[in-house]
């Protein structure tokens, strides 16, 4: 993609094949910047987005084109990397659901996210291709664990998985923007955080830094 604003609709499956159409590269990679806060969202948040996203499902079960419409995410290119800049937490249990998912999201799995300088959080990942729970957990990892609890307490109800796994890879879609590598990063990241969850003043700090 050129290095200049741009917003496209894409889905999953878009992300991962690419489109022509679209200037979209194949097998897009992100990554979470040292300057976005730790998983944050409740039980409640992503019980909704799990919810949301299922009856969406069912109803393309009679209207096929029904799609779900995830939001926006901005990023900025960092090397083979996209850096998330807004959309992080509601992307972040995206992929927590297609981890304990799976089925015919697998291909949006391969190394798709990676947390800058939280290790902890990237081995956790990389232990098994369906995580599980673990005990003594990390404080940073406890809000993704408890989500990822939540996530597979859902799906234990739900016995059509392959064809909901389907519709999230072809049908769910999202609005990707792409900003300048150029951009002041820091007031940009300052003026989308006014707008949500403040962050911390050591936590911007960090992102100036």
């Amino acid at each position: 993609m050129s290095n200049s604003y741009n917003s496209i609709l894409v889905t999953l499956q878009e992300l991962v094949q690419g489109s022509k159409d679209k200037n979209l590269e194949t097998n897009i990679k992100f990554n979470i910047p040292i300057y976005q806060r730790l998983y944050v969202w409740k039980e409640e948040q992503v019980k909704k987005l799990l919810e949301d996203t299922y009856n969406a499902y069912i109803i393309s079960k009679e209207n096929p084109e029904n799609d779900y419409y995830l939001g926006g995410v901005i990023v900025v290119k960092n090397g083979d990397r996209y850096d998330l800049i807004d959309g992080q937490q509601r992307f972040t249990t995206l992929w927590l659901i297609a981890q304990q998912l799976q089925e015919n999201l697998k291909p949006f799995l391969e190394d798709r996210m990676h947390f800058s300088i939280r290790n902890r959080a990237n081995e956790f990942f990389k232990k098994t291709e369906k995580i599980e729970d673990e005990k003594n957990i990390d404080d940073e990892l406890k809000s993704i664990t408890a989500a990822i609890k939540t996530i597979s307490n859902h799906f234990s109800t739900i016995k059509d998985k392959k064809a909901f796994s389907k519709y999230l890879y072809e049908k769910l879609k999202l609005v990707f923007t792409v900003v300048p590598q150029d951009v002041d990063l820091n007031k940009l990241f300052e003026t989308i955080n006014s707008g949500g969850v403040q962050l911390q003043h050591h936590e911007l700090l960090k992102a100036k830094m």
